[in-house]
């Protein structure tokens, strides 16, 4: 049996099969392919617990902000997430990226990106514990790599230690996932809707989630404010400011209050 198969047979131990499977049913074939995403991140953290190195990478971009709902919705947010097309980490060492390799039964693509030096892109599928083939599906590995006082630029976002401290872990099915802290991956979002003119919905959509799991951690506006860069604060304002239909935007899960908005658009 492949790392997907181990990982889905300690969901079954852990008690949460039905959850699971509940859960899965919710993805018809055009969907599948974002649960998939789902089931190689808790197969990748199966595999670096089982190295003893689950505090040696954090799950970024639309994981990562999913990771940080279900820590505090539960697993039920997933079937109500937006679409995710790939699997974003983080980790510490080139060893861990080769580890990365190993939650595949079979890769298609391990191959270091022509533009970024420290991002490996590896692809490929696994077999579930039913016999059953996933799609295909990619993980981009970036490497922790010393950027001045940081430990690496993600998305024009600095980390640091700290970063690591900082990281949530989420219960994916009994399956532990650490996640990147929601202010980076607040940054990391406007770094992307930074380089485009217009955000798409998902992007805006992204930022409301985050914003709402920082009103709900009680997190100081004003600190807030003061960590993100003046351009990225610009664009957090205008983001803000164009509002957000909450009854059609369905995977606006964690709502924020206006005033919490208005605070942080100050």
């Amino acid at each position: 049996m492949g790392t997907l198969a181990d990982t889905e047979i300690l969901v079954e131990l852990a008690g949460k099969n039905v959850e699971y499977k509940d859960v899965m049913m919710w993805f018809d074939e055009k969907k599948k392919n974002s649960f998939d995403n789902v089931r190689h991140l808790m197969a990748l953290a199966y595999q670096f617990a089982g190295y003893c190195r689950e505090s040696s990478y954090m799950a970024l971009g639309s994981l990562g902000i999913l990771g940080n709902i279900v820590a505090a919705e539960g697993v039920g947010a997933i079937s109500r997430f937006g679409p995710i097309h790939d699997v974003d980490v983080l980790v510490k060492e080139s060893f861990d990226s080769g580890l990365v390799k190993t939650v595949f039964d079979e890769v298609d693509c391990f191959c270091k990106s022509p533009t970024v030096g420290n991002k490996m892109t590896v692809r490929g599928r696994s077999v579930d514990n039913n016999g059953n083939e996933t799609t295909p599906v990619s993980i981009d590995v970036n490497v922790v790599y010393p950027d001045g006082l940081n430990l690496s630029t993600i998305s024009g976002t600095p980390l640091h230690e700290g970063n690591w401290e900082e990281c949530v872990s989420a219960d994916f099915f009994g399956i532990l996932v650490q996640c990147a802290p929601v202010v980076s991956l607040l940054e990391m979002k406007l770094g992307v809707v930074c380089s485009d003119r217009k955000p798409r919905e998902k992007d805006r959509h992204d930022i409301y989630n985050l914003v709402g799991l920082l009103e709900m951690r009680d997190a100081d506006p004003v600190k807030i404010k003061n960590w993100i860069s003046p351009f990225k604060r610009d664009r957090l304002r205008n983001v803000l400011s164009e509002g957000c239909n909450y009854a059609n935007g369905k995977t606006i899960m964690i709502k924020s209050s206006d005033g919490y908005r208005r605070a942080l658009s100050r």
